[in-house]
């Protein structure tokens, strides 16, 4: 071993046994031998007749040195430790050198990039300059490598892929990041990432959600709200830990909304919902004319409408079309002024400021509260009820759609992703049952369209059917209710009338189509109408009664097709909602026995319950109720 000057040393053309990417990662190899030195020495061979030497093995470190003398980061008389070899063992040697070595398992990698951090008290920033990379995959292994030792164990015993892994870094607590291993172990669903986030994120509101969308993420932040930042997705997913600040805040933001709106107003409310039903308790005084719009503006209007009419048939580019169409726009903000409401009705009449589907405040203004309604008398009798619906329901809900986090939903106590895949269920069975009743299936289609095409007055119902030509996506984790249906709906599937679909032209397959008979038609209407269907829980806030109503009289059997296990619900409510189901189906003696064990102690029997009713050790109610029962919202 000696000392050469690096000036000495020449790249080997003929002993360097790496030809593929040799100067891949130079930036890494770079940053490390600034940070740390050069940690191990260049194998060489004396050139004949010269005082030259030809570097055997080290060729990407010699390149660096190069490079670093260069920059100035280095002497121009920097001396090199080498060993010398002969001809003979040179190739060998640098084969040895690039074979004969083990590369570190990725999972010491970045436990020793968290141990830098914690005991160096070493930013990302530090740790990426020395190591050549970007402080964004630092912070990426820094996750990882303070994992649960669990994982990281599973991990290196190949029992967990990488994709899982990162996964699990949604979240820093070790007991939570374990107990869904567990829940997942030995299941398909250990290798799938989304499902490990979504168990991970199950009382979270994830941030493209409406209400997150209305807030603002830094409005949220700036009032102390936590945030988990998904490193590992391409769209900078984050999932904000803290619903009811959230809830607190989109309502205090609809409330200074309210409190402007009130200046104009007789009475301006915020609120977290209001449906069809909240809505019918109110006399509502729509939009009128407040004068007559002049006839020049008008006709002005006609005229720009005309010419944009013609720019667009011409296929000309937008920019040739904007200035038209901002004239336009300007002319009809203008004559929006001549409607409106008079003074007097303002003076009668209020507004509801609730959160709209698209993120924004959903006003709803001319609403005439009962007492308030000079023009309708007062009813004779009173009609007292049972106090049901009387109140609003505080489900946490906003506008016509119910806020994905199942704390805020309020009428069902489940977990966000729990809520999802319970709806999920119920769209599939009922799928099942449209498909192979067309009267139903007509019926339900031509009510809706009817009631929203033909109908004068406006149209304020949930869509629980989409009538139109798209699918409606399934979302949640429904794969056992899937397995259960999955033969006979791909048989029902395989055996629909699709043939006409294969006509390339489209005269020829529309001609195809019509010459159907009536049955195959009637199937048809059924699969798609079926497709059609939306998810929702039976009494689902801000929901169509009709979903239901369409559920029983096709007699939906959900219990035939889906039944609680310690996976798809135990595990994913709480104890004392497990105890409430155990009372409710085998007696209140056991779940009081039950009531100071580990919840796991009050699952694991409850699963086997369900999962063989018909046990000896039941009698024929409990068995029967074994059999029957559903969770709040799940039967029709």
């Amino acid at each position: 071993m000696q000392t050469i000057p690096l000036t000495s040393l020449i790249s080997s053309p003929t002993y360097n046994v790496r030809k593929t990417d040799p100067k891949k990662d130079l930036a890494s190899l770079k940053a490390s031998i600034v940070a740390h030195g050069l940690q191990h020495n260049l194998i060489v061979l004396p050139v004949k007749g010269t005082k030259k030497y030809e570097v055997v093995a080290g060729n990407r470190r010699f390149t660096v040195l190069n490079e670093l003398v260069k920059e100035g980061k280095l002497p121009k008389n920097f001396t090199v430790p080498c060993q010398i070899t002969d001809k003979k063992h040179a190739k060998e040697i640098s084969l040895a050198e690039n074979v004969v070595r083990s590369a570190m398992h990725p999972a010491d990698e970045y436990e020793t990039w968290a141990a830098l951090v914690d005991k160096e008290k070493l930013t990302p920033e530090q740790i990426a300059t020395r190591f050549g990379t970007t402080a964004s995959i630092v912070e990426q292994r820094l996750k990882m490598g303070r994992l649960s030792p669990k994982l990281m164990k599973a991990y290196r015993n190949e029992e967990l892929p990488l994709q899982a892994l990162m996964a699990f870094t949604l979240s820093d607590d070790h007991a939570q990041q374990e107990e869904v291993y567990k829940r997942f172990k030995g299941s398909y669903e250990l290798g799938r990432p989304d499902a490990i986030r979504q168990a991970l994120t199950e009382k979270c509101v994830r941030s493209n959600h409406r209400v997150v969308k209305f807030v603002g993420l830094e409005a949220y932040e700036a009032a102390g709200g936590a945030i988990r930042r998904d490193l590992f997705s391409d769209k900078q997913d984050c999932y904000l830990e803290d619903a009811p600040l959230l809830q607190k805040l989109a309502l205090g933001k609809l409330e200074s909304i309210a409190a402007e709106l009130q200046k104009s107003w007789k009475w301006a409310e915020a609120r977290e919902s209001f449906g069809y039903d909240d809505q019918s308790k109110f006399r509502q005084i729509y939009e009128h004319e407040l004068g007559e719009v002049p006839a020049k503006l008008l006709k002005k209007h006609e005229t720009l409408e005309r010419k944009l009419q013609k720019l667009e048939e011409a296929e000309v580019e937008e920019s040739e079309a904007a200035p038209i169409q901002k004239q336009l726009d300007e002319l009809e903000a203008e004559i929006a002024t001549y409607t409106g409401w008079t003074d007097e009705e303002k003076a009668m009449a209020g507004c509801i400021v609730t959160l709209g589907w698209d993120g924004e405040a959903d006003i709803t203004c001319g609403l005439v509260r009962p007492e308030d309604d000079t023009k309708q008398p007062e009813p004779e009798e009173e009609d007292e009820g049972d106090g049901a619906g009387d109140e609003d329901d505080d489900d946490g809900s906003y506008g016509h759609q119910s806020m994905r986090d199942a704390r805020m939903e309020g009428k069902f106590d489940y977990t966000s992703a729990l809520h999802d895949d319970l709806k999920s269920h119920r769209l599939q069975v009922m799928r099942f049952y449209m498909e192979d009743n067309f009267e139903v299936a007509f019926d339900t289609a031509l009510y809706n369209m009817c009631l929203r095409d033909l109908n004068p007055s406006h149209y304020y119902g949930h869509d629980f059917l989409q009538v139109r030509a798209s699918k409606y996506s399934i979302r949640g984790n429904n794969e056992d209710t899937t397995k259960a249906l999955a033969a006979k709906a791909k048989e029902r599937f395989d055996a629909l009338p699709l043939a006409w679909l294969n006509h390339k032209d489209e005269l020829e397959r529309y001609t195809a189509f019509c010459a159907l008979s009536t049955e195959d038609k009637h199937k048809l209407f059924a699969a798609c109408v079926a497709r059609a269907l939306t998810p929702q829980l039976n009494g689902e806030a801000g929901k169509s009664k009709l979903f239901d109503a369409v559920g029983k009289r096709l007699g939906v059997d959900m219990a035939a097709h889906w039944r609680p296990t310690k996976a798809n619900y135990f595990d994913r409510v709480t104890k004392k909602q497990a105890l409430a189901c155990a009372e409710e189906v085998i007696s209140a003696e056991w779940a009081k026995q039950h009531a100071n064990q580990k919840k796991e102690d009050v699952v694991l029997p409850l699963d086997a319950a369900f999962l063989k009713p018909d046990s000896a050790q039941f009698t024929p109610e409990q068995q029967e109720r074994l059999k029957t029962w559903l969770p709040d919202g799940m039967a029709f």
